[in-house]
């Protein structure tokens, strides 16, 4: 279709489906969704007992702060963040509660390592 002039692409027509196809499909779909957002599996906001889990803003500074101290910990990044969610006892740092995101930014500030930069300040 690249290589085709706009007359060869516009005389090219999609068959649609046949109207009762086309019904059973749409309804598929719309079964889906519903229990999609009956599970919850399309909600920005994750609820884990009862409690609202960290916001995609949060787990973005957290992720920072995880390549920051490995890099200088000069350790893997899935490692910082494997040992942040066994501190918090969490299966991973998106389930983190809301609550515990302050006390997790002080865990991992703690991880970074003391050492000397160029001027000699630690």
């Amino acid at each position: 279709m690249i290589n085709k002039s706009d007359s060869e692409q516009n005389n090219q027509q999609v068959n649609p489906a046949p109207d009762d196809n086309r019904t059973a499909i749409e309804a598929g779909l719309q079964h889906l969704a519903a229990a999609a957002l009956a599970e919850g599996w399309m909600e920005k906001m994750r609820v884990r007992n009862g409690e609202r889990s960290v916001s995609a803003n949060e787990v973005t500074s957290l992720t920072a702060l995880i390549v920051y101290v490995a890099h200088m910990a000069k350790v893997s990044e899935f490692r910082i963040e494997r040992e942040l969610a066994d501190h918090f006892s969490v299966p991973n740092m998106k389930c983190l509660p809301s609550s515990r995101f302050d006390d997790a930014i002080r865990y991992l500030v703690d991880q970074v390592p003391e050492q000397a930069d160029s001027t000699g300040l630690v």
